[in-house]
């Protein structure tokens, strides 16, 4: 008996003096003997001494409670509002290394181990965690405090216009070229400067493009005025090389070389102005002409060229003639770029075009346009190829006429006065500071006056069957005619059909789009407009549905130069007018 209450007291003593380890607990003390309450004091005291360690999270929670996770190794501490658990440290993966670095990869805190000399502590390409790398030009690295000073300390320009192009190994420098020098491919990886053998013809550079407030309008029947408070002109086309003209092509020494005739027989006689000239006699009609492929010439497809020729009455007065370039024969519009009236001297004429994309189907034209029988004589045939350095030069307040009965600046470049023709508005100056307007019958460029370096394409006036201009005015690229003219009487094709704008309608080669209105003749039927002729009705405008009247049509561009598609249905009838186009 006495055995048995030894071994309980015994059993007693180590139960209270064996340490508990307990991990966790709720720390909620009951109202009990003093010895369970003891074992319960222990147990909190221990899990609290482990911090809650566990591979769970304690059950029960308490704001700012630490937790001890066992399965991460991590040490998180609870919320302010016991909502959640937060990383307070980790005690896995510590640093090794003196100047290692910690950071949170999204889930714990990594180890960043220190870099080598020189780097920079950058993020990486996806920025989602920092590294230790170079740092590129844009982000220091220069010797420099700005981001100028740095590209000066960088850069291997040493004169002003220099530019920096990529070698075979590193980036170099190209020297600042010459005057009038354009920048070119010279090789399958190298670029350099050089001088054009031509350039884009000044007319492109339109004077709306680079001017402010430009107009333009009709004055008189003889008189348009371009006015504009400034405007930069291009430096206009100069000749160079020799002429493209050669042999009996060009000056009919002893024969006519491979000019042909049409309407007419040709010769060469004595007589010319210089040496023999080519003679012109008529056969047959009233238009005689003589012609020469642009390929006989050497002349390239889309550069542009000046042609000369001397003219002079024949056997039947003083006439009408024009020298033209365009294809299979000549016409007015848009090939027709000189005209004008022969005379008993020797006088000449000029004009610039645009080499056509089949230069062997393409012609040069010297014409005798008469129903008298009789010769015409020309001579001194020359084809000049174009430069340009097209650079600008600014002019101020700009107020300046052009009238078709004056010669030259001011008036008309060459030629004389014709009636039905399209005639094109330039402005042209000198380095001086002068500024004229001047009238051309070619689009593609005007020949320059002696002492006049810049040009610039205005737009264009149509002087009419009467010889005189067509009422016009113009604010930019937008003309308004006056005129009103009508392209077409009495429409009834049902069928989509061509109506020619040109010299009819009054509308240059150059306009981009075109404004019309239309009479419909019968109520209750469809008219229809297309911009290009594409057999169908692409854009049907208006339908009449009440008694005839006018009805205006949409701005149409011009896919087809000087020319729209218009359809009626069966029965109906229209006229066609011109109010407008643009540049």
């Amino acid at each position: 008996m006495k055995k048995k209450w030894l071994s309980g007291i015994l059993l007693a003593v180590l139960l209270l003096s064996t340490p508990v380890f307990a991990g966790q607990d709720d720390y909620v003390f009951p109202n009990t003997d003093g010895h369970t309450f003891r074992l319960k004091l222990q147990t909190s005291s221990q899990a609290a001494q482990t911090l809650n360690s566990g591979a769970t999270a304690p059950t029960t929670t308490y704001p700012y409670m630490f937790w001890q996770d066992t399965s991460t190794g991590l040490l998180k501490r609870r919320a302010s509002d016991n909502n959640s658990w937060h990383l307070f440290v980790d005690d896995i993966k510590p640093t090794t290394t003196q100047g290692d670095m910690l950071y949170d990869n999204g889930s714990n805190l990594t180890r960043l181990p220190k870099g080598t000399e020189g780097q920079a502590l950058r993020m990486n390409p996806g920025a989602t965690a920092p590294e230790w790398g170079t740092l590129g030009v844009s982000a220091g690295g220069t010797g420099a405090d700005n981001k100028t000073a740095a590209f000066d300390n960088l850069s291997p320009t040493t004169t002003a216009g220099d530019l920096i192009v990529r070698g075979a190994l590193n980036n170099e420098r190209l020297g600042i070229g010459t005057l009038g020098q354009v920048l070119t491919v010279t090789g399958a990886t190298t670029i350099g400067y050089s001088t054009p053998a031509t350039v884009q013809n000044p007319v492109t550079s339109v004077g709306w493009q680079n001017s402010s407030n430009l107009k333009a309008v009709y004055t008189s029947a003889t008189t348009v005025t371009v006015t504009a408070d400034q405007i930069v002109m291009p430096e206009g086309f100069s000749t160079t090389g020799s002429n493209l003209a050669l042999g009996d092509n060009s000056s009919f020494t002893s024969t006519v070389g491979s000019w042909s005739g049409v309407n007419a027989t040709i010769a060469s006689v004595a007589g010319g102005q210089a040496g023999n000239a080519l003679e012109v006699t008529r056969t047959v009609g009233s238009n005689q002409y003589t012609r020469l492929a642009l390929s006989s010439f050497g002349l390239t497809a889309g550069k542009f060229y000046e042609a000369r020729v001397y003219v002079k009455s024949g056997t039947s007065g003083n006439e009408t003639f024009y020298f033209s370039a365009g294809e299979s024969s000549p016409s007015y519009t848009p090939n027709k770029f000189v005209a004008g009236t022969s005379s008993g001297a020797w006088v000449q004429y000029k004009f610039q075009f645009k080499c056509p994309a089949s230069p062997g189907s393409s012609y040069l034209f010297l014409g005798k346009e008469t129903a008298t029988a009789g010769t015409m004589l020309f001579d001194s045939v020359e084809v000049y190829e174009l430069t340009s350095t097209f650079a600008g030069k600014l002019f101020t307040n700009v107020n300046k006429a052009a009238v078709i009965t004056t010669a030259g600046a001011g008036g008309l470049s060459n030629g004389s006065e014709q009636a039905s023709m399209m005639y094109h508005i330039y402005l042209i100056g000198k380095t001086d500071g002068t500024i004229d307007a001047i009238l051309d019958t070619s689009p593609d460029g005007v020949a320059l006056p002696a002492g006049y370096t810049y040009a610039s394409y205005i737009g264009a006036v149509y002087n009419n069957s009467s010889g005189n201009f067509d009422l016009f005015k113009q604010v930019g690229r937008d003309i308004s005619n006056g005129a009103s003219p009508t392209v077409a009487t009495g429409f009834n094709n049902t069928a989509f059909t061509a109506i020619n704008l040109g010299t009819s309608g009054g509308v240059p080669v150059t306009a981009k789009s075109v404004r019309v209105i239309f009479y419909a003749q019968s109520a209750n039927y469809y008219y229809t407009f297309n911009e290009g002729n594409f057999g169908s009705a692409y854009t049907t405008y208006t339908y009449a549905h009440t008694a005839p009247k006018y009805y205006t049509v949409p701005p149409l561009p011009l896919h087809d130069a000087q020319t729209i598609y218009a359809a009626v249905d069966s029965g109906a009838q229209m006229n066609v007018l011109v109010v407008g186009w643009s540049l």
